[in-house]
């Protein structure tokens, strides 16, 4: 049976590095909610090791593969695979 979690947070990026590395520590050390919480990091193309640094810190991943890199299109598919 698969827990529906109560809060989704979603974080999108394009080569954050170790700003996204502090950001997601961040969010692991918040307390946690009642029904739970999920992470997903949604990337733009990055080159660095972002996806990596993402996924070692347990939040859910979705690579765009768009042409060019767009903010919108990030927080769209964020929502759009939020659970919470």
């Amino acid at each position: 049976m698969r827990i529906t979690p109560r809060l989704s947070i979603v974080v999108i990026g394009r080569n954050e590095g170790a700003r996204l590395a502090r950001c997601l520590d961040s969010i692991t050390m918040m307390r946690p909610t009642l029904g739970g919480r999920e992470v997903i990091y949604v990337d733009s193309g990055s080159t660095d090791r972002s996806v990596a640094r993402a996924a070692g810190r347990g939040a859910r991943v979705i690579e765009l593969q768009t042409g060019k890199p767009n903010a919108a299109k990030a927080r769209n598919a964020g929502w759009r695979a939020a659970r919470g």
